[in-house]
């Protein structure tokens, strides 16, 4: 081989390198940020005003904040009757311009209109209890208003369960994909008129996520060689390839990380039913199942963390998978397009988590270590 045809090679291979390299952006300095601090943020929502609704569960409050001027103000007011809310929490664009709440502590989906104006309502609790009662709490809302849901339940047999879509239009549900479920322990005490079962997932095993686009494409990450996939709407699939990862060890410090947003970010649901009379109670915050400081060690933790922790899709159809890092490190995304490749790479500033986005931003929340929560907003 002569000396021209080895350069050749080597700046094709070279070439290649380059071509595989990802893009990555690190976020530093926001365009905006809220200068007052707030409870807790579970939910937000960018209205086409640009001023964002945001929803705090500790406070109980629907704020509607403007990045602009600083200004702010309150839609609705807590309680129990229309229009009010108990637990403000998860909120989702809905078609026209309106806006869904997740009103967990009324256990209901609460809908209003593009003024902010409230028009209905529809209970979580699908159903009777021992006749097929479905939670539909939400994880994605797509551009038609439909609902996509993972059912409760407990059966630690499955290692698979089914994303529920919910069309309240049609009021028809039916079943999208079938996912990974992660490993669960069930305890049950008592005797047979007077027993208890209580369930925890197994710390950090590995389970497949998805999101939905507002087009209605459904992406599933992978648990088993951290693929991506797509589900069109007309029932295609495009499959990305398999990604390297390198696996984070699970230490002292992850496993109280682990403990303490269980704590802070799991739900907790209770029901019960007394003369035909069927109660439901939810909340954010301290879910059945949450570890205490002294149950960690008793734990039987992986030698490694899985892949991804979840996936969100953003407003122009990209998946942002979030990976799971050591602790107290920043917090990283892999972007994946409509075609199931990695196109970039995100990471976020310390201490930042990513709670929603915007036209060409994306907003993030601040917890300090004396739990003081901030809003930011970058552009990117």
């Amino acid at each position: 081989m002569n000396r021209v045809s080895v350069l050749g090679l080597l700046l094709l291979a070279g070439s290649g390198l380059a071509a595989a390299q990802v893009p990555e952006v690190r976020l530093s300095r926001p365009a905006a940020r809220y200068p007052h601090e707030l409870s807790s943020i579970t939910g937000l929502v960018e209205l086409p005003d640009g001023r964002v609704l945001v929803s705090d569960g500790i406070d109980e409050t629907l704020l509607r904040l403007d990045l602009r001027t600083m200004k702010t103000d309150t839609v609705g007011r807590t309680g129990s009757g229309p229009g009010e809310y108990k637990g403000p929490d998860l909120l989702f664009a809905q078609p026209g311009n309106g806006v869904l709440l997740v009103d967990l502590g009324n256990a209901r989906l609460s809908f209003y209109d593009a003024a902010l104006k409230y028009r209905e309502s529809a209970p979580i609790a699908r159903g009777q209890p021992g006749a097929g009662m479905t939670m539909a709490l939400p994880s994605a809302v797509d551009a038609l208003g439909r609902l996509y849901f993972r059912p409760g339940g407990i059966n630690p047999k499955a290692d698979s369960g089914a994303i529920l879509r919910w069309d309240r239009t049609r009021d028809r549900t039916d079943t999208v994909a079938m996912v990974k479920l992660g490993e669960m322990t069930v305890k049950t005490s008592g005797g047979a008129n007077n027993r208890s079962v209580s369930s925890r997932s197994v710390p950090l095993s590995p389970e497949d996520v998805w999101s939905v686009a507002p087009d209605g494409r459904i992406v599933i990450v992978r648990a088993a060689d951290y693929r991506v996939e797509w589900l069109t709407p007309g029932g295609g699939v495009v499959r990305g390839p398999a990604n390297p990862w390198k696996p984070v060890p699970v230490r002292d410090a992850d496993k109280r990380e682990y403990a303490a947003d269980m704590r802070l970010s799991g739900v907790s649901m209770s029901v019960t039913s007394q003369n035909g009379q069927v109660s439901i109670r939810m909340g954010r915050g301290r879910p059945t199942g949450a570890l205490d400081e002294e149950e960690i060690p008793d734990l039987d933790w992986p030698a490694t963390k899985p892949a991804v922790r979840s996936v969100r899709v953003s407003p122009a159809g990209d998946a942002w998978v979030e990976r799971w890092v050591a602790a107290g490190s920043p917090r990283t995304f892999d972007v994946f397009g409509a075609d199931g490749k990695l196109k970039q790479r995100v990471t976020l500033p310390a201490g930042r988590s990513l709670i929603g986005f915007g036209k060409g931003a994306v907003y993030l929340r601040e917890r300090t270590e004396d739990d003081l929560v901030y809003l930011e907003r970058y552009t990117l």
